[in-house]
């Protein structure tokens, strides 16, 4: 538990110093480490849009693109979308 805490400390510290990031990517960001913790794991984890968007309580599939896109581009994740509803994405946290 105690390395959990760390490790949501660390993530929120650094999202949080980083002006690019809008509450947006932010409760994105903590939904995929929740999954990851979820998981057993925040270095490679399986999602899919539906169960995402349903945690971060993302309305819309161009906003979770969007977000997604961007977490991706400022290095935070590595987001491969697979487009299969059964096997899920593979995503790595890269912070």
């Amino acid at each position: 538990m105690a390395k959990n805490m760390e490790l949501l400390r660390k993530y929120i510290g650094v999202l949080s110093r980083d002006e690019r990031i809008k509450p947006k990517h932010m409760i994105l960001f903590l939904t995929l480490v929740y999954m990851g913790l979820s998981q057993n794991s925040v270095d490679m984890i399986r999602i899919t849009r539906r169960q995402v968007m349903e945690t971060a309580h993302i309305k819309g599939i161009p906003t979770y693109h969007k977000y997604m896109g961007e977490l991706q581009h400022l290095g935070y994740i590595f987001y491969l979308p697979s487009f299969h509803p059964a096997e899920g994405s593979p995503v790595a946290i890269r912070i």
